[in-house]
């Protein structure tokens, strides 16, 4: 249903309704990209609107299709989640590649799943989830996210304590600007 923006204006439609009502129907998408073979996995999870709603389902309809798990497709999709501030999506997304036993956990995977955290759970989580995090995945990414997670939360003695640990990996300049970017 196409409206011109006078009809909008002159209709009295919100604009969150429209958007609502039209664009996130999450259910009826998913249905609808489900149901369709051709369509792609980005498609299929990007259909799911609604917070609530798990892409679980929808990604193990994939492989029970018998499609391949693409590791570059679901780290896409995982970005482009937390681009449209889909944390909890995007954290399914990313415990289901490694849970599934599909994709090894990267370092940079780690770093992500620790900033999903935070943005899902709070920083108690990601501290819990960083402390048990294999000492193989520790790496300066891994560091780093926490460290953008202290500074969200302006916990200046906690923020100090990690960056005297991350200069062994890299200068004071660059931390700087990995806290603010």
């Amino acid at each position: 249903m196409m409206l011109s923006h006078s009809r909008l204006l002159h209709s009295g439609c919100c604009f969150h309704q429209l958007v609502s009502g039209h664009l996130f129907n999450s259910m009826s998408a998913a249905a609808n990209y489900s149901a369709d073979s051709n369509a792609s996995l980005y498609k299929r999870c990007s259909a799911i609107g609604d917070p609530k709603s798990s892409v679980i389902p929808v990604l193990d309809q994939w492989v029970d299709e018998g499609k391949k798990v693409d590791e570059e497709e679901l780290r896409i999709i995982i970005r482009d989640m937390k681009i449209y501030r889909r944390f909890n999506h995007a954290l399914e997304i990313s415990q289901w590649m490694s849970d599934k036993r599909y994709i090894p956990l990267s370092p940079v995977d780690a770093a992500w799943r620790l900033r999903l955290i935070y943005s899902v759970y709070g920083i108690d989580k990601s501290e819990s989830y960083f402390d048990n995090i294999a000492k193989q995945l520790k790496s300066y990414h891994v560091y780093a996210a926490l460290l953008k997670c202290y500074a969200q939360e302006r916990l200046v003695e906690k923020a100090e304590a990690l960056l005297r640990k991350l200069v062994i990996w890299v200068s004071p300049d660059r931390l700087i600007i990995t806290i603010f970017c």
